[in-house]
């Protein structure tokens, strides 16, 4: 976060000394400086008892409050910035749908500062919902705000010693009934119990809804509790 209006002078070689000082005992970002909720600075006597090698005592403290209060004075036109808190990040796991309209499921969280993710891409059936992740690679912006989450809920539970990940056939052809060596019969595809079996593995989430829906209620839900106040309508 620099000035707008850039600095009439360089810095002296006490200054530029000190930011090397600075930068050696950690404190190189905004978020160094500000308090743990990430809405505020800290004030100086906080940044003492966070960096307190930093902040020291007599002619170091000066020095330090000189070049702090700097500090908090380019701070000050963000201030409705940092009110507002830290942005919300994609979290591992989501199915969200990027600008484009594609389904992709994040491969891990994002941390402050990353502008992306790895994703996979995803394949839906329209008329059921259900999601199969695919080994396509894609990305994700970082912010949540910039992408559309899908509720989704997990059908498949990998067993004992399979691996979390979606069906190794590699195509969806596979799942169609069209795998196996030609002239003879394929084990997965023999019954329609198999079939639904071998399609379970493949497509091991559903979507809660149609895209842009509010999510559902968890299904796992038995009962509403309701209030004893309560009266039926007449």
């Amino acid at each position: 976060m620099l000035d707008a209006s850039p600095a009439d002078r360089r810095a002296s070689p006490a200054q530029e000394n000190e930011m090397i000082r600075w930068a050696s005992l950690g404190v190189t970002r905004v978020q160094h400086v500000l308090a743990d909720s990430g809405r505020r600075a800290l004030t100086l006597d906080e940044l003492a008892l966070r960096h307190p090698r930093l902040v020291g005592r007599g002619e170091t403290r000066d020095r330090v409050s000189r070049m702090y209060s700097q500090v908090l004075k380019n701070l000050k036109r963000w201030e409705h910035v940092l009110a507002a808190g830290p942005q919300a990040l994609v979290q591992a796991g989501q199915f969200r749908h990027n600008a484009a309209g594609q389904l992709l499921r994040a491969v891990q969280a994002a941390s402050p500062g990353d502008r992306t993710v790895p994703a996979s891409v995803c394949e839906i059936e329209a008329q059921s919902g259900h999601i199969r992740v695919t080994t396509q690679a894609a990305t994700l912006p970082a912010a949540a705000a910039d992408s559309e989450l899908r509720p989704t809920i997990r059908l498949w539970h990998a067993d004992d010693g399979d691996t979390d990940t979606e069906s190794d056939d590699g195509d969806v052809t596979g799942v169609a009934g069209q795998g196996g060596e030609p002239g003879k019969p394929n084990p997965d595809f023999d019954t329609p119990k198999a079939v639904q079996y071998s399609k379970g593995k493949a497509f091991r989430h559903a979507a809660l809804g149609p895209r842009g829906a509010p999510p559902t209620p968890d299904p796992r839900l038995l009962e509403w509790v309701t209030p004893a106040t309560s009266k039926a309508d007449r």
